[in-house]
């Protein structure tokens, strides 16, 4: 049974991976059911009973990228180590981790866009600003410790640090270099400002 499982499990992630790929680079309108089964090695009755239609295997996606993102959030800025240093993990988990799979950064930095294709709306950047809530406490606990300016707009500074993350990361699908040089770059910036 513990096999069998194991077995719909792999069959599973390996049909998520391709609709990645496949949505990623043809988009959502024109990737068809069939194409997905076919890169995915299983037939179509399967695809329709892991995930219903072709909307429950988009949904099926963004649920599984918004979770690994919020717990990715949470892990790297908890903890008793100095805020600037939960910063930095932060950005190396979120830069590092997205060009380890650059479909899946394609995806996700594309979906929520307006697209003639008309993709199930599922509230990606609600969600996604809502997952930064531990990174919004951790700026809090920079200011209350002394680490960051006490003036320092909490939401505006996650948005300054993610949205120079998310441009790096866009350039990136561009054929940009994005290595860990970049996170010491984002983070001094923001940290100190272009100001002399």
């Amino acid at each position: 049974m513990v096999s069998q499982r194991a077995d719909q499990g792999d069959v599973r992630a390996k049909i998520l991976g391709e609709a990645i790929r496949l949505f990623a680079h043809h988009g959502y309108g024109s990737t068809s059911m069939r194409e997905v089964a076919e890169a995915s090695g299983v037939t179509k009755p399967t695809l329709y009973y892991h995930f219903g239609s072709k909307e429950g295997l988009f949904r099926a996606i963004i649920e599984g990228r918004i979770e690994a993102f919020a717990a990715m959030v949470r892990a790297t800025v908890t903890g008793d180590d100095p805020v600037v240093e939960r910063l930095e993990q932060f950005l190396e988990a979120y830069l590092l981790g997205a060009l380890e799979d650059i479909d899946t950064l394609r995806f996700m930095l594309t979906c929520s866009l307006p697209n003639p294709e008309t993709p199930p709306n599922c509230r990606v950047i609600g969600r996604h600003l809502q997952n930064l809530e531990p990174l919004a406490e951790l700026i809090r606990e920079g200011i209350e410790a002394g680490e960051l300016r006490s003036d320092l707009d909490v939401m505006g500074a996650v948005a300054a640090l993610v949205g120079a993350a998310n441009l790096h990361l866009a350039t990136a699908l561009e054929g940009a270099q994005v290595h860990r040089d970049t996170i010491s770059t984002i983070l001094n910036t923001w940290l100190h400002g272009a100001k002399r």
